[in-house]
């Protein structure tokens, strides 16, 4: 199922939720027309998860809102007013994972009718997690998700990662736990970066650390396996902000799978400690993406100054004045222009 009987699909999910926020305005929440809507657009929600294994992914883009990637353009007064309420919100994409059920799927529209007055990913985040929702990931950038069966090494290339080879996972994994994806990363397939890259195997993996230990310990060096290649991997301003997703992305699933396990708690406070060193890291890494792409910029500058320079005569007054200049930001000191 592809193309445009997709898109017809999404338009029909969007549609569905626009008509039952609009019932929840109108009648008590649980008013017979409201249960019977909410368990119509749940049903078609949840056999689309189940039809194409795959979770539908509600974002914001720019002035844009997206269903799976797919542009939704509003054809009825509901659905206008549905995507302008997800706007106030404020979030950048909100899924709705396998597994989501009736009641997760209501508080989730609960929040969309305004009834809360809440806006801001950490307050929604607290909302849903408050009701025990662990099916609906909350974001607050907009990021098409790596998700179980997508690839994002190549726009609008897609794997099903459940397809992929079982010995594809085994070499990951080992070279995972010795720490050497980062010199392995550049050499690999394309099915080797789709793992490397996807979010729910790579929470799988993490989680498995510490499945039958609650070692804080096996996490944090995890944590920090994985995001040493993602870092690593980092040369552009396009990846930093994807891989910094993915990141996060990975922690929004830990803390899915454990917010309801009381053995784990202390794992969750240490988790966010690493996260914070870890997103020191990245804006590490960031700050010398971004000092090596001015001082080459700078350098192109020098030369061309410098060029110029040396076509005037040593005696003008702009030579003289420039001169003055260069000496006053220390260029002439750092023998630039000699």
């Amino acid at each position: 199922m592809s193309g445009m009987k997709d898109i017809k699909i999404y338009i029909r999910i969007a549609r569905g939720m626009a008509q039952l926020v609009g019932l929840i305005r109108l009648y008590d929440f649980k008013h017979p027309i409201v249960q019977d809507k909410l368990k119509s657009v749940h049903k078609e929600i949840t056999n689309f998860i189940d039809t194409n294994k795959k979770s539908i992914i509600l974002a914001k883009s720019a002035d844009a809102f997206f269903l799976n990637g797919e542009r939704i353009e509003p054809d009825d007064k509901l659905t206008s007013k549905f995507i302008e309420e997800f706007f106030n919100l404020q979030l950048g994409s909100v899924e709705l994972e396998a597994g989501v059920s009736a009641e997760e799927f209501s508080f989730f529209i609960w929040t969309m009718s305004g009834k809360e007055h809440m806006s801001g990913a950490d307050k929604v985040k607290q909302f849903l997690s408050d009701k025990k929702v662990v099916h609906i990931i909350v974001r607050a950038a907009t990021f098409k998700l790596v998700q179980e069966n997508e690839d994002i090494i190549k726009k609008g290339e897609f794997i099903k990662i459940e397809e992929l080879p079982a010995q594809i996972f085994e070499k990951f994994s080992k070279d995972f736990n010795d720490g050497k994806v980062s010199e392995k990363l550049n050499a690999e397939d394309k099915n080797y970066k789709t793992v490397a890259h996807n979010s729910s195997f790579l929470a799988g993996l993490l989680s498995d650390s510490v499945e039958d230990k609650n070692i804080t310990q096996d996490l944090e060096k995890a944590l920090w396996l994985l995001a040493d290649y993602l870092i690593n991997e980092i040369g552009t301003a396009k990846q930093e902000d994807i891989n910094r997703k993915i990141l996060e992305d990975v922690k929004d699933k830990l803390f899915s799978m454990w917010q309801d396990k009381p053995e784990k708690k202390p794992i969750l406070q240490d988790m966010e400690k690493t996260y914070v060193a870890i997103n020191a890291a990245l804006q590490l890494k960031g700050l010398v993406l971004l000092y090596k792409k001015h001082k080459k910029e700078l350098e192109t500058t020098f030369d061309k100054i410098r060029a110029i320079l040396q076509k005037l005569p040593t005696d003008s007054q702009l030579y003289q004045k420039t001169k003055l200049e260069l000496e006053d930001i220390g260029l002439l000191k750092q023998n630039i222009f000699l």
